[in-house]
């Protein structure tokens, strides 16, 4: 699919909050994505899974192969439920990842950080706060999977960032049982 296809195709999704199947060159897997909103690099999408908006994704578009947008029972469903009443575009400038990171700063959420490989072998996946911003890169602090935050911030290049990911039912569930982030 041509870049300006994969294009038309989202914001066709974006105009009429349809959820789009987009398959990324990283994952065999496609995602349940409706488009809110892009930039020439960068979009936004509500994820959605089984009925359930869970979060909000930003992605790079040359990592997108595939868009389907779906037109099926499930939409019938999502309309039937309500949940497009619920949708709404958080206030983040999708020009570049720094412009990204500082809105999502701003919001003052735990996010994930995902560098996402075909191959697998040098995926990175970061979850934690913001603590710095640079024209290059962003520092975090992080916490492991039993909830233990890093003591210093983690250095992660913009280059290593396929996918963003916030508000989120898992981000949001672990952050009520671990304590507050360090400040460096």
């Amino acid at each position: 699919m041509t870049k300006r296809t994969i294009k038309n195709l989202m914001d066709e999704a974006a105009s009429n909050l349809k959820v789009a199947n987009v398959h990324m060159v990283y994952n065999e897997n496609y995602y349940n994505l409706i488009p809110l909103k892009a930039s020439d690099q960068l979009f936004l999408a509500i994820n959605e899974d089984d009925f359930i908006f869970d979060g909000f994704r930003i992605s790079r578009f040359r990592d997108v192969k595939e868009v389907h947008i779906k037109n099926d029972k499930c939409d019938e469903i999502i309309q039937s439920e309500g949940l497009l009443n619920k949708v709404y575009i958080p206030e983040i400038n999708l020009a570049n990842w720094q412009t990204v990171f500082e809105g999502l700063k701003d919001i003052g959420m735990n996010i994930i950080v995902e560098y996402e490989t075909a191959e697998g072998e040098d995926d990175n996946f970061t979850i934690g706060k913001i603590e710095r911003i640079y024209k290059g890169c962003l520092y975090m602090f992080y916490f492991d999977a039993d909830g233990i935050w890093n003591t210093e911030p983690y250095r992660i290049p913009y280059n290593e960032v396929t996918s963003v990911t916030f508000d989120s039912r898992y981000i949001n569930v672990f952050t009520k049982y671990i304590p507050q982030a360090p400040i460096a």
